[in-house]
């Protein structure tokens, strides 16, 4: 028994040990692997000592080494505890202290800005004189807003509800005080080329039917916000948050909307030839009748979208999901549309002519009167495969065309007319 009460002494006293090297030296709480190999090691070496009793102990010692075992198992699994604690502890801190710290940060960035209403009157006048002396902007009058943008840094706005995004209340104001001066338009082009808005908000602002082609709005919000008519082609708004927006018949053509929001906008009619969309959210869109011809619209996000009658010609449209969407008397010819979802999707009397279709899924998909001569599909039962997806108007297709092989490529099939 004096043995037994020496060894939990021991192991006891080897864990205080451990304690108070950790209490001196804490940093070693951030090598994990360390103190966990430790703990491991010091479990294993309890389990072969409680083995090793049971084989060559009486029933006594058994007793005695098993609650030696436990002892050391619940020591091991508390220290463990306090280590993950201390860990959750230290991070929940290291968050706050982010926090704060970046709150510090932007009450300075909004005190640096704090002067800017002056300056951005003072710009304002003097765009205003030379318009009166000379019908035009000078030089200097537009370096001095281009200046004076690059000073309006984007910080974060934490009784706001896009908290979480840097935002640049002051550009958005510095825009639609330029917007509101009658220049000419080689003076507005210039602003626009030489000046920086990006971050800028311009959240439910009324911008319909202005020239702002060419303008740099990356990560603009511009929720709520009416483009109506507008143009905005070659412009750059990459990143940006349009939700809820409104684009009817702008003009977009070469518009940079990589990566942006436009969930829930209203785009019927516009125009976005050679558009690029990459990584865009436009689910839930309106966007009938829009032209999206020679677009790039790779990788986004289109579910819900309704875009009858919509022009889709010559688009690189890989990985793109159309679930849902609804593409009456839509037109996809020439387009690549490998790996497209158009699970759900209303596509009766589309045009998918001549497209690349490898890989595209046409799960539940309505195909009633659409149109696929001349557009390629990976295996030699593909048309079977429509009455296994439930495709609607699989029987009508399967009818119209069959597959004729492609000697280039093994398992490359087109789709052919059966009247050609």
């Amino acid at each position: 028994m004096l043995k037994h009460l020496k060894i939990i002494s021991g192991i006891i006293g080897m864990f205080l040990i451990v304690g108070a090297v950790l209490y001196c030296w804490p940093y070693i709480l951030e090598q994990q692997a360390f103190v966990l190999g430790f703990l491991s090691c010091s479990l294993l070496f309890l389990f072969f000592h409680f083995i090793n009793s049971r084989l060559v102990s009486t029933e006594k010692h058994k007793s005695t080494s098993f609650y030696i075992l436990i002892i050391g198992m619940a020591l091991c699994v508390g220290i463990i505890a306090i280590i993950r604690q201390i860990d959750y502890s230290s991070t929940i801190q290291q968050a706050h202290l982010e926090a704060l710290r970046s709150i510090e940060e932007n009450k300075l960035v909004a005190a640096q800005n704090s002067n800017w209403a002056k300056a951005c009157e003072a710009a304002i006048n003097s765009c205003q004189e030379d318009l009166i002396t000379a019908n035009t902007i000078s030089e200097s009058s537009i370096r001095r807003i281009a200046s004076l943008s690059a000073r309006l840094k984007p910080y974060h706005l934490y009784d706001d509800s896009l908290k979480h995004r840097l935002i640049s209340p002051e550009r958005g104001e510095l825009l639609m005080a330029i917007l509101s001066l009658d220049m000419d338009s080689t003076s507005l082009l210039a602003i626009r080329n030489n000046t920086d808005f990006s971050y800028a908000d311009l959240r439910g602002r009324n911008l319909d039917y202005t020239n702002l082609s060419g303008i740099k709005l990356p990560y603009a919000i511009l929720d709520g916000a009416t483009f109506n008519k507008a143009n905005l082609s070659f412009a750059n708004l990459e990143g940006a948050s349009c939700k809820n927006a409104r684009f009817d018949i702008a003009y977009l053509d070469k518009i940079n909307f990589r990566n942006a929001d436009l969930s829930w906008v209203k785009m019927s009619g516009a125009s976005l030839q050679s558009a690029e969309l990459n990584g865009i959210n436009l689910s839930n869109a309106k966007l009938s009748n829009s032209n999206f011809q020679n677009a790039k619209i790779e990788f986004s996000n289109l579910k819900y979208a309704i875009a009858d009658s919509a022009i889709f010609i010559a688009c690189k449209m890989h990985g793109t999901d159309l679930s849902f969407s609804h593409l009456q008397q839509s037109n996809f010819e020439k387009s690549d549309l490998k790996y497209v979802k158009f699970n759900s999707a209303n596509c009766t009397n589309a045009n998918l002519a001549n497209c690349n279709l490898r890989a595209a899924d046409f799960h539940n998909t309505i195909l009633t009167n659409a149109t696929m001569h001349g557009s390629n599909v990976k295996g030699s039962s593909w048309l079977d495969h429509l009455t296994l997806w439930e495709v609607v108007g699989a029987s009508d297709i399967q009818n119209r065309y069959i597959l004729e092989s492609d000697t280039s490529f093994a398992t490359n099939y087109f789709i052919k007319s059966v009247i050609d």
